[in-house]
Order: C-alpha cells, then structure tokens, then sequence
C-alpha cells in the first residue's frame, strides 16, 4: 500500500490525485485532515481516505502510532503539518519516501523530512540542488481540453480567487468590470466571496477549470505553486498578484520568479492599479520549454514504481 498524505489547500491535494491516476485505487491510502478539503476530493475521485485530527502535540503522537500500524510501503507527501505523522511513521518503519514542492521557498514541513527523502520533486529550479533533488514541474490535471465548451467570439479575461476564495480578488474583478470593453468578457471563479455584478460571469466552482483557462485571452491569479503550472503548462499568459498572507511569503517568492525568467508578470497587492493591470496585459512573455513539464505526474508515479520494484 502507498499512502499519499498533503493538505490544507488544494494546491498541496491535486497533485496527488494526479499521480494517484496512474495506481490501482486498492493499493492507495489518503491521510488528511478529517473534515477538511481533501476529505471531499478523495470522497469525489474515489479514493480511500484516512481522516486524522492534529490539534496538538498529543493529536499527533496518537495518530503517529496509528498510521504505524498499517501495512504500508512507501509514501508521497505534498507537504503541510498534516504529513508530519505519516512521515515519522514511514521513517520509524525504515520505508522510503517522495517528497513534492510546489513553491519558490521549501515549506517547513518539507525541510524537516528532506534529508532522507528518496527524492524531493521541485515545481520550480532551485539555485543549489541537492543530490536527491529532481526538477519535475508540479503535476497537474492531465486531461483533454474541450476546445468548445467555454468557446467564446469576445476576449475573456479570467480571474482565479483560489481554493480558499479571496476577497481581494473579488475586487479586482469589479474593478474590471468597471473599464470593461464590449468586446471583453470578465470571468470570476471562486469557492467564496461571490460576486453579483451583471457585467461579470460568476462561477463558485468549475469542474473543467483546464478548458476555461484554454478558451481564456488572459488569467489573472494568486500565485500558489498549483495555480502558476496549471496556468504554465498551457502557455497561457498570466498576470499573477501573489497574497501578502502566506507563510514566509512563498507567492511573492513564486512570481518573482515567473518575472526573473520572463515566463509571467506580477503586482503586489500594494501596488495594484488596474491602469497598471492592463499594461501588463499588453507585455508579450516567452516561454523557456525547458520549465515547463506536461507529464510530470506520470514520472513522478514511474520514480515509486521503480523504487517499489527494487
């Protein structure tokens, strides 16, 4: 059995559910937190799920011994505070694991486990890589794209709250909304913070979120490691205004690397204007091909089955 554990945003989750594609379901075990969002979308894909609590020191020492218990081979780990017992569990049982980064800076959970991790698989190059470090780009949803399910004759400019919803990014879609040319179409999706405005396509959630990025002219997005490949791996151009809240500033970090190898352009919050939101999206980007994997859950799957036959 191979526990995949990760949680708190959906960013730490799909990319799991992507490498999780490539196993049979039996020989898959999510943990995560009971009652959160990867509960739902392993409920959804089918996937068996192992629900833990983590409100203190004690919580996760109870589920430590339990998760040791199992019958496990291996485990991949997305990061987060959720992992860390899965983790310990796999290293007191001596068996191998993966770890996936998706950000510019190494989350905590990461650093504390990377040392003994058979590979530490990176959505972004890091400047001094470590010999079990590998470049793999982050997985993400490798599906066909329905090139006429979103089709639209007018230019649509999409703007992603993320899987928690942003309040901010409500408002730079009124904003929008405001300048907006009849022959453009304002598309905002997000979990929370609805929006009520006619002059904007509102979406609380789409389940095809690849074909609406596909038949979109410009994405304006947080800049998480999971929405930035997603967005990357169809060429598309972006514009990202990464959150000033996050842990060690991790967005910031991502985008300015998006700017540094001209794949995408970004504005702090700070300093947003949509005057200055629609220069950047006049600001032609290239693409280094080399950055930017498509198969990156398939050979991420092919490095555990390989060291699960050894």
């Amino acid at each position: 059995m191979i526990i995949f554990t990760g949680g708190k945003t959906a960013g730490h989750i799909y990319p799991l559910i992507e490498i999780i594609k490539y196993f049979d379901k039996e020989e898959v075990l999510y943990v995560g937190l009971k009652g959160n969002i990867e509960e739902e979308i392993c409920q959804k894909h089918n996937i068996n799920f192992l629900g833990i609590n983590l409100n203190n020191l004690i919580d996760y020492q109870r589920e430590f011994k339990k998760i040791k218990k199992l019958n496990f081979d291996f485990v991949v780990s997305s990061g987060g505070f959720v992992s860390i017992p899965a983790l310990l569990a796999c290293r007191a049982k001596k068996r191998e694991y993966i770890l996936l980064e998706e950000n510019v800076v190494m989350g905590i959970t990461n650093i504390l486990f990377r040392n003994k991790a058979l590979y530490v698989c990176l959505a972004f190059k890091y400047k001094k890589m470590r010999k079990n470090y590998l470049y793999t780009f982050n997985p993400t949803v490798e599906r066909k794209i329905d090139k006429l399910k979103y089709k639209t004759s007018k230019r649509r400019i999409l703007i992603l709250g993320g899987s928690l919803g942003s309040k901010f990014m409500r408002d730079v879609a009124e904003k929008l909304a405001v300048v907006k040319k009849e022959n453009e179409e304002i598309v905002f999706v997000s979990k929370n913070y609805e929006i009520n405005n006619p002059k904007i396509v509102y979406y609380k959630y789409v389940d095809d979120l690849p074909s609406l990025i596909y038949s979109s002219s410009l994405v304006i997005s947080r800049a998480g490691g999971g929405s930035i490949c997603e967005i990357l791996g169809m060429r598309k151009k972006a514009i990202f205004i990464p959150s000033s809240k996050t842990k060690r500033n991790h967005q910031i970090k991502n985008a300015k690397y998006l700017s540094d190898h001209n794949l995408a352009n970004y504005i702090l919050e700070d300093d947003f204007s949509v005057n200055r939101l629609l220069k950047l999206g006049n600001v032609l980007n290239t693409y280094d091909e080399s950055l930017i994997i498509n198969d990156s859950a398939y050979k991420i799957s092919r490095l555990i089955k390989g060291a699960l036959n050894e």
